[in-house]
């Protein structure tokens, strides 16, 4: 469970802005992803932000998605757009749910996937671990993800940070969720 002696990161605060890209050909069906995503944190990570918008191209057919999630003192707060309601889940239903690897740290999640540390290389002049498994590879600057890719079935899926700002003062405002009725699990 996240507490007050957690850090998720090895930063106190940051912005980071990713760009989203991928696709390939799976058994025959091209597919093809692009969007932004966004990830605004402060207190080591134990209160954090993530917002995600991609198109995706599957037999020519568009989809958008839109979708957010919140960590906030060891809750975490789902955004359904289409429902336009937040389903709130406490530590004890999350690890039942299926976002139960939301509160946990990038480099705990790569380790409970078996995947192992292969080596170091610089994204945007950060230092960053590379962390792979036999389907992904991330990098991770003091725990926070600068990159990943995911090859699964004949597709790949990149998320690369294109703007990055450590370390900086971060407002509740820049936290704030949708104003929907929130449900708790």
């Amino acid at each position: 469970a996240l507490n007050a002696e957690t850090k998720r990161y090895e930063i106190k605060s940051g912005i980071v802005e990713y760009a989203i890209s991928g696709g390939g050909n799976m058994m025959g069906i091209q597919t093809m992803i692009e969007g932004t995503s966004k990830t605004i944190f402060k207190e080591w990570g134990n209160v954090e932000l993530h917002e995600e918008k991609t198109k995706s191209v599957i037999m020519g057919r568009e989809e958008q998605s839109h979708q957010t999630t919140k960590i906030n003192a060891g809750k975490v707060y789902v955004v359904d757009y289409d429902q336009k309601s937040i389903v709130q889940y406490d530590p004890s239903t999350l690890m039942q749910s299926e976002h139960k690897e939301l509160a946990k740290s990038a480099k705990e999640m790569m380790l409970s996937m078996g995947a192992s540390k292969t080596g170091e290389e610089t994204i945007h002049d950060y230092l960053c671990e590379v962390w792979e498994t036999k389907h992904m590879k991330l990098w991770l600057h003091k725990g926070v993800m600068l990159k990943s890719n995911v090859r699964v079935m004949g597709r790949t899926h990149t998320t690369e940070a294109t703007n990055i700002q450590f370390n900086i003062s971060i407002s509740d405002e820049n936290l704030k969720l949708p104003d929907f009725p929130v449900n708790t699990m």
